[in-house]
């Protein structure tokens, strides 16, 4: 950062909050987050107090081209809330809340967690759907979409935000809702903090509790494949009211569990009713009989304590990585998958849980907003979690291999909030069919990628000649050019200092000339991934080659035959002009384009 101390000084006397600078005190606590694995060292950490201190950060980091990063609560498992070298804007003091009983709704500021928000609501009986852990931030959790134990009945976190006040990239200060700048507010549900930093959260608030039937039932290890067979199907057919979600880990020292469990392998659902009580109790009889049961803890407590009850798993400090699918259904083959890595957990620490969705969640339109993914009945999470840096290959390896082994059986899509910093790859088919609009709106909104400390959708800020053309095929082969785009898009926002790095060390090699070429395998093997959707197409790659223009500008070319069973191939080439920022690789122009003799 070459920045003169005298502007800095000018901008701290204009912010209410402080500014933090390496060797300050409290900079090394400010740039800490919860997940261990992330030790990033920013340049400067401004902590705001209100809108106004938003405004003038994003300002001044524009003025000196500052990357920025954006800090709610920064749980964030890909650590997007702290840049190396760059400015920090740290929400995490704007902690105001206000509820109106009355309407039902709550005002929210970008720096409260749930266990803030969940307390303020429930002082009046009220609640929105959030996640299962207080600490997290409301923040993050909305933009990416946000479910938890009440969305069956109400919702995701975001089918619930009313409006938002957002700082947008160019500093200016506007305000999102369906009848303003509905747009934006589109984006906004899902789109993962890619539009701007929103300053103030407005939610729909929905009577629970203030108490609820609430637990856990614990089963062995030896019964996880009859437990797992049981839980898929009775969450099939249960009410919206009733929610239950499977994990399976080591047993923590719970009281209610016999001493020698402990340390072991179990199978655990958890349960929470939002409705009458007896009725629930009769609605969860059936659970116990799934097993041979090792302990119970289940009965009625405030809807707060349920929602810290997990917080003693998931403290911060530890080191953390995740692997997630998304699953319409709860096939055989998962379920084999799941008892097999759950048989060889890598840390005491490690666990894989089903979330389930949907009831409400799943009835909202896939297009109505930017997440989409409402055919994902259930969410895989594979968490690894340990405390040594020597542990790292092992426990990321064992989150990876049951990735791979659970992919075949998964619907498709992502949870942005559960994708780590290494699957930029991933970005465009989780958003699924909101990606081309997303990427539309990030012209309109952020036309120069000025906040990408995020699951980053890029603008693509020139024409599109090859989607233009595109607009002569059928529906399904305009559907199948813009996902190549989308796909190679996102495969190419990867952090890397070498794009040779973008590829393993078989798959590479680099000519007399510059050039560096992918293995086939390895390309069509991403392009398989961005097709599991369209049964009996295959995709074979020609080509793709890599050159370098100079030492910060690239052009990637792609080469694609995709072979329909009951048509003509399609061929064609997807051509990326990429300059390097920061140490990342950032997409200025695409154009997927088919060759004549494809057209139909």
């Amino acid at each position: 950062m070459n920045i003169q101390k005298g502007e800095i000084d000018t901008w701290k006397s204009q912010l209410r909050g402080e500014v933090l600078l390496p060797g300050e005190a409290g900079y090394d606590e400010a740039r800490r987050i919860w997940n261990a694995m992330i030790d990033r060292r920013p340049a400067l950490i401004a902590r705001c107090t209100s809108p106004e201190d938003v405004v003038q950060a994003v300002k001044f980091a524009r003025q000196h081209n500052l990357l920025v990063s954006i800090r709610g609560g920064g749980h964030n498992i890909a650590g997007n809330a702290v840049c190396d070298g760059g400015l920090v804007i740290d929400l995490s003091l704007m902690k105001g809340i206000h509820v109106d009983p009355d309407a039902r709704r709550a005002t929210v500021e970008p720096g409260c967690t749930l266990g803030d928000f969940d307390s303020a609501a429930q002082a009046y009986g009220l609640a929105t759907p959030l996640g299962i852990n207080s600490t997290t931030g409301v923040a993050g959790l909305t933009l990416g979409g946000g479910f938890g134990w009440l969305s069956r009945k109400y919702g995701m976190t975001v089918d619930n935000l009313l409006s938002a006040d957002v700082v947008l990239a160019d500093g200016t200060s506007t305000r999102a809702s369906e009848t303003q700048n509905p747009d934006l507010f589109w984006a906004l549900r899902g789109g993962g903090g890619n539009f701007g930093i929103v300053t103030r959260f407005e939610f729909q608030l929905h009577p629970v509790g203030p108490e609820v039937l609430s637990g856990l039932l614990v089963f062995p290890f030896q019964q996880a494949h009859s437990v797992l067979t049981q839980f898929a199907r009775f969450t099939e057919t249960m009410p919206d009211e009733l929610n239950v979600w499977m994990v399976t880990r080591k047993a923590p020292p719970l009281p209610f569990l016999p001493p020698q469990v402990h340390g072991q392998e179990i199978v655990a659902l958890a349960l929470c009713y939002a409705g009458d009580p007896a009725a629930g109790a009769k609605l969860i009889a059936p659970l116990r009989g799934f097993g041979a049961l090792l302990g119970e803890h289940v009965g009625v407590q405030p809807y707060t304590a349920w929602q810290q009850a997990f917080d003693p798993l998931l403290t911060p400090g530890a080191r953390n990585y995740w692997k997630s699918h998304n699953f319409a259904r709860l096939s055989e083959g998962v379920m084999d998958a799941i008892v097999e890595y759950a048989g060889k957990l890598p840390s005491p620490h490690c666990e894989i849980f089903v979330g389930t969705l949907g009831g409400q969640a799943g009835r909202v339109a896939p297009g109505a907003m930017a997440y989409s993914s409402r055919d994902a009945n259930y969410v895989l999470n594979v968490h690894a979690r340990w405390e040594s840096p020597a542990d790292d290959q092992r426990c990321v390896t064992w989150a990876r291999a049951f990735f791979e082994r659970s992919k075949p059986f998964a619907s498709g899509g992502a949870y942005v909030n559960f994708l780590t910093q290494d699957e930029a790859d991933r970005v465009a088919s989780a958003y699924g069919p909101t990606y081309h609009r997303l990427v539309e709106l990030k012209k309109k909104f952020d036309p120069t990628n000025f906040f990408r400390m995020n699951q980053n959708i890029a603008p693509v800020v020139s024409p599109n000649p090859g989607l233009e053309e595109a607009r002569m095929l059928t529906a399904d082969e305009r559907t199948i050019l813009e996902q190549v785009g989308a796909f190679v898009r996102a495969w190419n926002q990867a952090d890397s200092g070498s794009l040779a790095a973008f590829f393993t060390d078989d798959a590479v090699r680099v000519d007399g000339f510059g050039d560096v070429q992918h293995g086939r395998q390895a390309i069509t093997d991403g392009f398989r991934q961005l097709f599991h959707r369209m049964p009996g197409a295959t995709v074979r790659v020609e080509q793709a080659t890599v050159r370098m223009l100079s030492p910060g500008l690239a052009v990637w070319q792609g080469g694609f035959e995709i072979l329909r069973p009951d048509a003509a191939p399609l061929k064609g080439y997807v051509v990326e002009v990429l300059r390097k920022e920061g140490g990342r690789w950032l997409v200025l122009e695409s154009h997927p384009k088919l060759l004549p003799e494809s057209r139909p």
